[in-house]
């Protein structure tokens, strides 16, 4: 388990709230590494481990609650401790 995104999205007469974890595997560990805001969507990057290591990236559309431009590529242990945990400054 690891730390996720947690969006909250007004639908036009309410909040909405929901989680967005990195797509594509069982991870062992996880975290958010990178979080930027577009005009409608959500650039999230991760790093995690699982079977393997990657930076997983990805955006979203909090007013559909979807999924896309999901890229996901393997790293060094070295590059995976690299990258810092948003929030861990």
């Amino acid at each position: 388990m690891g730390l996720t995104v947690v969006l909250a999205h007004f639908n036009g007469t309410q909040w909405k709230n929901f989680t967005v974890e990195p797509p594509g595997g069982n991870y062992n560990d996880y975290a958010v590494v990178g979080l930027k805001l577009g005009r409608n969507v959500v650039h999230v990057s991760y790093k995690a481990t699982g079977p393997g290591i990657y930076l997983i990236s990805l955006t979203v559309d909090p007013s559909i609650r979807a999924l896309s431009n999901v890229r996901k590529h393997e790293i060094s242990l070295e590059k995976w401790k690299s990258l810092r945990m948003l929030g861990a400054e």
